[in-house]
């Protein structure tokens, strides 16, 4: 008798071991591959270079949040639209970034891209070169697009070398 039970709650521990286990093997394997939110974020740059602040614009939630190391978040796609227009108005803007890495999360709703950025633009007849790092999550939609919820940038002063460009 105690023999079948042992076999009884191996099979049960074998069965639940599986049940649960199963789903969260699929979902590493997706969290492991950030492919689709990098493509969103390569997609987000083309879009800025095709559209500029319109194409900016077209990628974020309407509740999204967008900070630096030192000015306060812009909280909302108006106060994003407000600021960001004067930055695409930069007389001869080339704003382009790289994801460097990604992930989505295992429930798959949620991702996160990082990489460099790089903004070149004229200002009172001078060049001027600005290259910084950021972080940028993701939020998949019911039509499975993705969307920005927040996005966060800091200068980063020593560019590497490695050309950044979404074209």
């Amino acid at each position: 008798m105690q023999n079948v039970r042992f076999r009884y709650g191996a099979v049960l521990l074998i069965v639940f071991t599986a049940i649960f286990a199963w789903p969260n093997r699929a979902s590493d394997s997706q969290a492991n591959s950030g492919d689709a939110v990098k493509q969103a974020d390569i997609d987000f740059c083309r879009a800025v270079q095709q559209r500029g602040v319109e194409g900016w614009m077209s990628f974020f939630k309407d509740s999204a949040v967008v900070g630096g190391p030192s000015d306060p978040p812009l909280k909302g796609k108006d106060e994003i639209r407000g600021f960001f227009t004067k930055v695409f108005a930069r007389e001869n803007l080339d704003f382009q970034w790289v994801p460097i890495a990604g992930e989505i999360f295992p429930a798959g709703n949620l991702g996160y891209t990082s990489g460099r950025a790089h903004q070149s633009y004229t200002e009172n007849g001078v060049r001027r070169e600005r290259t910084s790092r950021y972080v940028t999550v993701w939020q998949k939609q019911s039509d499975n697009t993705w969307r920005v919820i927040a996005d966060f940038g800091a200068p980063d002063p020593t560019p590497s070398g490695v050309p950044v460009s979404c074209k």
